[in-house]
This record gives structure tokens, C-alpha cells and sequence, in this order.
């Protein structure tokens, strides 16, 4: 099963799979579950669209769950 839910924060760790990588470090917010691990193509890993905090316009990108670790309730956006 999934790690992370719909509406969960998260940091972003993109450099994994080398996109996105000026979003590493950054809070984002999970908008939903791609792909779960019981289906996905990347032996068992689930597959996320996540939308970067404090980012205009609104950015949304697709990270795997190894991209991904939650984050404190009491991270800052500095």
C-alpha cells in the first residue's frame, strides 16, 4: 500500500531519478496516488503527484515514493 495519503506534507527528494531537482528540500503537498504499489510498473513502488508549497503558479509534479519523506509539522517555509 501507498506510504503517503491526499493531503499529506512531505519533502521533496527528486534528485533520486534526477528531475525536478530544484525542488529538492522543498515542503509539498500530496494531491494524490498516482499509481499504488500493488499495480506499479516500478516493482512495488507508488507513484505520487505532489504540489510544491509557496510556488506561483501552482507546480505539480510526479515523484515516486522513494522521492519522498514526510515532514515535520513544525517545518518552516525559510
Amino acid at each position: 500500500m501507498a506510504k503517503y495519503g491526499e493531503g499529506d506534507r512531505v519533502v521533496l527528494h527528486p534528485n533520486v531519478t534526477g528531475q525536478h531537482g530544484e525542488y529538492e528540500g522543498r515542503i509539498g503537498v500530496v494531491l494524490n496516488i498516482e499509481a499504488d504499489v500493488l499495480h506499479h510498473h516500478l516493482g512495488g513502488v507508488a507513484q505520487y503527484r505532489v504540489q510544491v508549497e509557496n510556488e506561483n503558479p501552482v507546480v505539480a509534479i510526479s515523484v515516486s515514493e522513494k522521492e519522498l519523506k514526510r515532514a515535520r509539522r513544525d517545518v518552516s517555509s525559510s
